[in-house]
């Protein structure tokens, strides 16, 4: 921090240890000192709106993000009579889809128990703006007439974005400089069967008893 001309500010930054619940059972401190100042561990930090917990399980960030999207479309839903089709779409779009998709990415892999209280709200959202009721099936709308991405394919149709933009050298440096291509991939794991023997053995052992399954 000091090389980067930064001071740690107490009452602004946070810190917290990353890691499975049996790794963070290890942890026994609570308090941290970095560069003289004593800093606070808790169980959850925000960077740029996201809440991450010690677990990177994000349940916190996706209960709150729940909420936020919740209050929007109760409010929109009491104003519905006296809005436009189109005007409902907008603020939709707006209010509770930007909110979904905003830094999405670091949901991949997160449970789908979590994951369903964001498309509980996708579909609320689907249906104030189908005008449609609370129990009415909304999926077939959802995909051909709105035209939207379940959460879970959304999740996965930014990280291709992301991926997309760092091939063609559109992303940042610090995303381009840790992401690899599959063929470079493929030659670590060629080096790595020529560099032990072993392991390439055991690999052709695993090759072989699946071919014998397959023939039985």
């Amino acid at each position: 921090m000091t090389s980067n001309r930064m001071k740690l500010n107490t009452g602004k930054n946070q810190f917290t240890c990353l890691g499975t619940s049996h790794q963070l059972t290890k942890v026994d401190a609570s308090i941290f000192v970095v560069n003289g100042v004593a800093v606070d561990l808790l169980h959850s930090v925000t960077c740029l709106g996201v809440s991450i917990d010690q677990e990177l399980t994000f349940a916190d960030h996706i209960r709150s993000l729940a909420c936020r999207c919740f209050f929007w479309i109760r409010q929109l839903r009491s104003n519905r009579r006296t809005l436009t089709a189109d005007t409902i779409i907008a603020l939709v779009s707006a209010l509770v889809i930007s909110r979904l998709d905003y830094c999405n990415s670091v949901l991949v892999g997160a449970y789908d128990i979590h994951l369903r209280q964001l498309q509980g709200e996708l579909n609320a959202a689907a249906r104030l703006t189908a005008r449609r009721r609370k129990f009415d099936s909304i999926s077939s709308t959802i995909r051909d007439v709105l035209h939207w991405l379940p959460i879970r394919q959304r999740v996965d149709f930014k990280l291709s974005v992301l991926m997309l933009n760092c091939l063609r050298n559109l992303a940042p440096s610090y995303l381009m400089n840790v992401c690899r291509s599959a063929t470079f991939i493929d030659a670590v794991c060629a080096l790595l069967c020529v560099a032990t023997p072993s392991f390439h053995r055991r690999r052709q052992s695993v090759t072989v008893h699946a071919a014998r399954g397959e023939s039985e």
